[in-house]
């Protein structure tokens, strides 16, 4: 689909909603017209509008339970929807978190995604070096995943 065409339609559909009735009727009909010579419907318009953000996690194919809750946090937070994917890049399984919004939500979300990520593995990572280096890795991992 022409992004200009595309352009032009979502133009004439929001100057439908004019208060001039006149205007309003001849931007509906323009609409119309458009949509009918480039074969788009109302909701290929509306889903034009969708925006996608990938924000690697940095973990492994399972993630820990904390990454998965920041990104149901972001995603709720900013109005978008999430999906983890699991891609194998050759070497080793990694997991994304692929953020759906409008309006600039997915952006922003990943781009919040992203940078509490890193403040989180930071602070987690801050946290695991006060604790006694006695302790089995077991009982680290569980009280980092805790404190995060």
């Amino acid at each position: 689909m022409d992004s200009k065409a595309l352009d032009k339609i979502k133009k004439c559909l929001r100057l439908a909603k004019s208060s001039n009735a006149n205007e309003a009727a001849a931007a509906l009909r323009q609409a119309q017209k458009l949509m009918a010579i480039h074969g788009v419907t109302s909701e290929d318009v509306a889903l034009s509008d969708v925006e996608t953000h990938t924000a690697k996690t940095g973990a492994g194919k399972t993630p820990p339970a904390y990454v998965t809750m920041l990104g149901n946090m972001v995603a709720s937070a900013f109005g978008a929807e999430k999906v983890y994917q699991q891609v194998y890049d050759g070497e080793r399984w990694a997991l994304n978190v692929e953020f759906y919004g409008v309006n600039g939500a997915a952006e922003v979300a990943g781009y919040a995604f992203e940078v509490l990520g890193r403040q989180l593995k930071r602070d987690r990572s801050a946290f695991l070096a006060t604790q006694n280096k006695r302790l089995k890795r077991a009982t680290k991992v569980r009280r980092g995943d805790l404190y995060a």
